[in-house]
């Protein structure tokens, strides 16, 4: 078993984890990472390949970003293999495909203009906290049926969700983070509980119509499907927004073609995609010997699918550190591939084309204020 040099959790990696990604690419695409007992993969190639083989691979090894401590016991779509991943996910399929998204979209666009009018108005403002956090926590937020005025709450409680999965679980942080987010499952207990006696068309009171079913989902399973749709609703669109406005302002010429011809923005928003990879890894576990890139895998070792390294390959992007709207960008794979392909993408899309599409007009004057 080869040592691989890289510690993808460590604080190189998490600055700057191209370079390191490019290195394993060329030098080892599927590396042994000591730190984390696993496999890790950079190749285009062989992560598409992992993410096909759903025979070979599950997605058990997902609980690896699962909050501890959350008192559910209870896996998700992301965690799930066949029949269980299908008997979930196709309860909010057709909400979540682009005609499904159709009702929404009206009120993105008024979300997005709220947003935009306090930062219009200020001198200075924070594009993280005024308008690419709220935007998608508040969609995804009235989408599930939340109160108007437990919005604050839902927001602190995405954050504490997104700190337990992310930070170490024995940092204060962290463990402040799970105290919270024992009230949030409370929480979506509560209005399960309410949708039950009071049914409603919100995307709760599918999943509790759907309890109904014998066999199709648990309480346990609609609170965890909760749980994911704050997550995955959350991250994805606050960073790709952001890093594609860093992008732009670092790039004018790129600002200038999407100022002069707004309908590409949609394109640029997957080189965005492709370039910023929102999601960076997530995880397969070998489910018997097999091999990967002309590598032996043992049954039970964990492999770390870097989707942000895919997108990074030479072999399919040329230049692949360049971030240009105009390319071919087919086959990126932020939202991963095949099965589990994210069930949001649609979502995330919309959200990003109603608010850039008011943000890029006023990026040019921004720049200037960015620059010095």
């Amino acid at each position: 078993m080869s040592e691989g040099r890289f510690d993808f959790l460590g604080p190189g990696s998490h600055e700057d984890p191209y370079p390191f990604y490019a290195e394993l690419r060329e030098s080892q695409p599927v590396s042994w990472v000591e730190r984390e007992r696993l496999w890790m993969l950079t190749r285009h190639a062989d992560v598409v390949d992992v993410l096909r083989r759903t025979e070979d691979f599950s997605a058990v090894a997902n609980e690896r970003q699962e909050p501890q401590g959350d008192r559910r016991g209870t896996p998700n779509i992301i965690t799930m293999d066949r029949p269980d991943h299908d008997r979930l996910r196709q309860i909010l399929q057709r909400r979540f495909t682009n005609r499904g998204l159709s009702r929404y979209q009206e009120r993105i666009d008024q979300i997005v203009d709220e947003l935009m009018t306090g930062v219009r108005d200020a001198r200075e403002f924070d594009l993280v906290r005024d308008l690419t956090v709220p935007l998608p926590v508040t969609m995804i937020a009235e989408a599930l049926g939340i109160e108007l005025e437990r919005l604050d709450d839902f927001k602190r409680w995405s954050d504490a969700l997104v700190k337990v999965i992310t930070l170490s679980h024995e940092s204060p942080e962290a463990v402040a983070a799970r105290a919270e987010l024992h009230e949030l499952i409370d929480y979506f207990s509560t209005i399960a509980d309410r949708r039950r006696a009071s049914p409603s068309d919100d995307l709760v009171g599918v999943l509790v119509k759907a309890e109904q079913e014998p066999g199709r989902i648990s309480p346990r399973e609609i609170v965890s499907y909760c749980l994911l749709l704050l997550a995955a609703g959350n991250e994805t669109t606050t960073n790709l927004m952001g890093g594609m406005v860093i992008e732009l302002l670092n790039q004018p010429e790129q600002l200038d073609r999407l100022v002069a011809s707004p309908d590409i923005i949609p394109q640029a928003i997957e080189e965005g995609l492709r370039y910023c990879s929102p999601v960076q890894v997530l995880f397969r576990r070998a489910k018997h010997d097999t091999e990967i890139g002309g590598v032996e895998i043992e049954a039970g070792q964990d492999i770390a699918v870097s989707y942000a390294a895919a997108n990074r390959d030479p072999r399919v992007f040329p230049e692949p550190d360049a971030f240009d709207i105009g390319r071919d960008t087919s086959e990126h794979v932020a939202f991963g591939y095949g099965l589990h392909h994210c069930l949001g993408a649609h979502l995330a899309r919309r959200e990003a084309t109603a608010a850039l599409s008011r943000l890029i007009p006023l990026l040019p004057e921004m720049r200037k204020t960015y620059q010095t």
